[in-house]
């Protein structure tokens, strides 16, 4: 495998599309529907990307669950 990526995204169908298409490519794939499970896998699996839809970023930041460089 080539690494893995996170995807944090609350559509369960454009999750699987990242996912089918992420897996094609040999990448392990980690998945959350909120802000807040993406932040736990993300210390939990340290990936090498993370896609993170624009909403859950935002509240994610509300809420100081995440900072961004």
């Amino acid at each position: 495998m080539r690494g893995t990526i996170l995807v944090v995204e609350d559509d369960v169908d454009l999750t699987e599309i990242y996912k089918e298409i992420l897996e094609m490519h040999e990448f392990d794939v980690e998945t959350a529907t909120n802000g807040r499970d993406g932040v736990k896998k993300f210390i939990e699996f340290k990936p090498y990307l993370v896609i993170m839809d624009d909403d859950l970023l935002a509240l994610a930041k509300k809420y100081n669950q995440i900072r961004v460089k």
